[in-house]
């Protein structure tokens, strides 16, 4: 069993996972049309498929399908931006801690306490310490650009050598029954502390406009005023200078957090969206932790794992693995893509013999996986992504079918 989760301290940015091929490729799976015309005709082309008698498929009642509204589709590779000076990365990280905890650390703190991990030429010895005792090599370029990172009880933030925030939280919750007023509020991951007591979807290419409203520490909140201001502060004001522009910010999920005395907070499932296709994340069940079921073949995918949360209203307290600093290189434009009908005839072909789904969900998505000779390089492709149950091993299934080529892998997951 493989478990991806958050860690302290050399961080990551997403989370790879282990993959399986299906069992053929049927050519006769592979009807294509434009995306409007799929777009337009989605909801007939799902009563269809509900209809249709397979031998080793069923749908949930509550069966979804989501589609996104575009002209065109397209496949690219993307390449992690290349690291900063070490001057920059230290300014930008200086700048970041002082945005989001004002006055928290002082001068000489921030020396005991601003720590490195430097890449060298030996692969098995980087250095790690305190900034200060490698500052004058950092920044006059003897050394390479570091990760930076600090973590105290009240606050942890890490930076990647390309001036990508990768964590901006505090190292646990605060007290927050005691807090000074005007005081940060942060969280490590309030949802892996606290009673999740509702998971909610967000619905893709369209605002939220469910009447929810809690009260968080500040004042009651409705859930969709807090989505819209996430996804706003994600994306024009977080990371800003590091993140690709043309990645969007998006949330998937939320859950609702009790934090106790009648105090809730807002735990959101980010991912980011390019050409109006949201990448695809991890089916998490829980906040900081996913499990796979591990095979003799493996592919690694880049999936997001990502989380924000909210417990004042005008600000978020925690921001996770949030990673949008690629650059896109290489797109080549795809009108068509094999419909959705035709992509669960290539599910139920590709499938038979390993397995008696219950389909629970449907998405159109982008996916990324390593390309080998170079791991800071990811092929991205357009996929029909489905969600089901395998009633043979009682275990969960994610399988793509490639909306271009109908070719397909999955992964298993408890």
């Amino acid at each position: 069993m493989r478990r991806s989760h958050f860690v302290a301290m050399l961080a990551i940015a997403a989370i790879t996972c282990t993959f399986l091929g299906c069992t053929d490729k049927n050519e006769s799976s592979n009807v294509k049309s434009n995306m409007q015309n799929i777009y337009k005709s989605i909801e007939q082309q799902k009563d269809n498929v509900i209809k249709k008698d397979f031998n080793n498929l069923k749908f949930s009642k509550d069966f979804s399908v989501e589609f996104p509204d575009t002209d065109s589709v397209e496949t690219f590779e993307m390449t992690i931006k290349p690291s900063l000076s070490g001057e920059e990365v230290y300014k930008r990280f200086d700048d970041t801690v002082e945005k989001y905890f004002p006055g928290f650390l002082t001068e000489d703190e921030k020396k005991e306490l601003y720590l490195v991990n430097i890449d060298t030429e030996d692969d098995n010895q980087a250095l790690v310490g305190k900034f200060y005792d490698y500052k004058d090599q950092i920044l006059n370029g003897e050394l390479a650009a570091p990760f930076m990172f600090v973590q105290t009880p009240k606050l942890f933030v890490q930076m990647f050598p390309n001036g990508c925030i990768h964590t901006v939280t505090g190292s646990k919750a605060f007290d927050i029954k005691n807090i000074e007023k005007g005081k940060t509020v942060a969280m490590y991951c309030a949802a892996d502390e606290n009673k999740i007591t509702e998971r909610i979807r967000m619905p893709f290419g369209s605002d939220f406009s469910g009447d929810d409203i809690y009260k968080l520490l500040d004042k009651e909140v409705a859930l969709a005023d807090a989505v819209k201001f996430a996804k706003e502060n994600l994306t024009e004001e977080f990371d800003k200078g590091a993140a690709n522009p043309e990645l969007s910010a998006d949330i998937t999920d939320t859950w609702i957090v009790d934090m106790g005395d009648g105090i809730y907070g807002y735990h959101f499932l980010l991912t980011s969206v390019y050409n109006n296709i949201r990448f695809d994340s991890l089916p998490v069940k829980e906040p900081t932790v996913f499990q796979t079921i591990d095979s003799e073949t493996s592919v690694d995918y880049k999936l997001y794992f990502s989380h924000a949360f909210m417990i004042e209203s005008d600000k978020l307290d925690s921001i996770m693995a949030f990673n949008r600093a690629y650059d896109i290189l290489e797109p080549q434009k795809h009108d068509e893509v094999i419909t959705f009908e035709s992509a669960v005839d290539a599910l139920s072909n590709e499938m038979s013999g390993v397995v008696q789904l219950t389909v629970n969900r449907a998405e159109f998505v982008y996916v990324p996986k390593h390309i080998e000779e170079n791991d800071n390089r990811l092929d991205v492709s357009a996929c029909w992504k489905f969600m089901a149950r395998n009633l043979n091993d009682q275990l969960n299934y994610v399988i793509y079918i490639n909306a271009v080529t109908s070719s397909c892998e999955y992964y298993k997951y408890d």
